[in-house]
């Protein structure tokens, strides 16, 4: 039976055993593995969801419980139906991000953005990262973007990855269109060096497909089929082949939940096309699945 909002998961703790919360989230990240996802499990991710308090996983986490407990359904690990969760974390805001205002110098204020990025506790992280600004007001864009504005956009992948599995898709997918327009906002200024724009390219479609990803995972279907687009044809003027993949990975997944499966599969189909140069098994096996 599923957890009620307030009970604790006893359906997945009794699945746990006698392993430690540390040892079984680095189970569930082998298995994570053995699929071609990533998650970011730890004592504490499992702690939260045996409490009762994630109702629900995203669906990054459902395909790997699943594959960890093959036969059994979401209900059968103590969780509830998503539609019945889906908003819950939006009503409980974060609290207001701070706004970086301008940059004076890039290298003072991306050193600061940086720190912010890393400070502790997961709300600051959270505000921190989810107003990746960079800007803050999109008049006083930079003349030239640099080395600190690319590491800033690959920061903000990273951490807003990590933070959908802490926060679930609802609470930041508002939050996460500001740093996904100031990405694009540094492309259209230009870089100081052509190695600095191919990052900034390949940053800023990263960032596109992990906003379409919580625009997805949040039941946003229209907005996330318009962000993968965007990753899409960033990467193909990028030339970025590793990009384009990922980005037909979401687009078939998408596309099936939509329940059209046919462009699926065609999609699903071009990313395998395009990782084929990339060397990488594991990319070209999740492609596969997506078939």
């Amino acid at each position: 039976m599923a957890a009620s909002p307030h009970s604790p998961n006893s359906s997945f703790r009794r699945l746990r055993g006698a392993h430690s919360p540390a040892e079984f989230a680095a189970m569930v990240r082998r298995a994570a593995r053995e699929i071609g996802e990533t998650v970011s499990c730890d004592a504490r991710y499992i702690g939260r969801v045996e409490s009762g308090e994630i109702r629900c996983p995203n669906y990054a986490y459902e395909r790997v419980f699943l594959h960890m407990f093959p036969g059994r359904t979401l209900a059968d690990l103590g969780f509830s139906p998503r539609e019945a969760v889906r908003g819950r974390a939006a009503q409980r805001a974060l609290p207001t991000p701070p706004v970086f205002t301008h940059l004076i110098h890039r290298s003072k204020e991306s050193d600061v953005l940086r720190r912010a990025f890393m400070a502790g506790g997961s709300a600051t992280m959270a505000a921190a990262t989810l107003s990746l600004t960079l800007l803050g007001d999109s008049r006083r864009i930079p003349s030239r973007a640099g080395e600190a504005e690319a590491d800033a956009v690959e920061d903000a992948v990273r951490q807003i990855r990590l933070l959908d599995d802490r926060h679930g898709a609802d609470a930041l997918y508002r939050r996460a269109a500001q740093p996904l327009r100031t990405a694009y906002a540094l492309l259209d200024a230009g870089a100081t060096r052509q190695s600095t724009e191919d990052r900034l390219h390949s940053g800023a479609g990263e960032l596109a497909v992990s906003v379409g990803w919580l625009a997805h995972d949040s039941g946003r279907f229209e907005d996330a089929r318009s962000h993968y687009a965007e990753a899409l044809a960033t990467a193909r003027v990028a030339g970025d082949a590793g990009l384009e993949a990922h980005a037909f990975s979401n687009m078939a997944f998408l596309a099936r939940d939509c329940g059209r499966p046919r462009e699926s599969v065609r999609a699903a189909q071009a990313g395998r096309r395009a990782a084929r140069s990339l060397g990488s098994p594991r990319l070209l096996s999740l492609l596969a699945l997506r078939e």
